[in-house]
């Protein structure tokens, strides 16, 4: 579900909220009323499990793309390292801007 459905259902969940204190500070009186108040407390139950299905669902999909983000760069290092070391002589990576070594690999092979 989009970020925009998640804030329009927070905000329905808000709007019932709003109501529900109203209808609490004028406790129902007359049958009527005590019908609209179970009415918005169903409401809101509802739009609530919607809330939670929808976090819960957001998460689910945020856990399996962070799980194949991590495979793909697990599968890259050990590519990178594949090649590293089958490359006969030293490997040496070093980031100028940043001025650092980014990677360094050298067997004790003889030269």
């Amino acid at each position: 579900m989009a970020a925009k459905q998640l804030t329009q259902l927070v905000e329905s969940f808000r709007d019932c909220l709003s109501v529900l204190e109203m209808k609490i500070n004028n406790l129902p009186q007359t049958l009527d009323q005590s019908e609209q108040f179970v009415q918005i407390f169903t409401e809101l139950h509802i739009n609530f499990q919607k809330l939670i299905y929808c976090f819960t669902s957001e998460c689910k999909q945020l856990e399996t793309e962070r799980d194949r983000i991590e495979a793909d760069l697990l599968n890259k290092q050990r590519l990178l390292e594949q090649i590293a070391q089958s490359t006969p002589a030293i490997l040496y990576v070093y980031d100028l801007c940043e001025r650092r070594k980014i990677f360094w690999e050298s067997s004790n092979r003889p030269i």
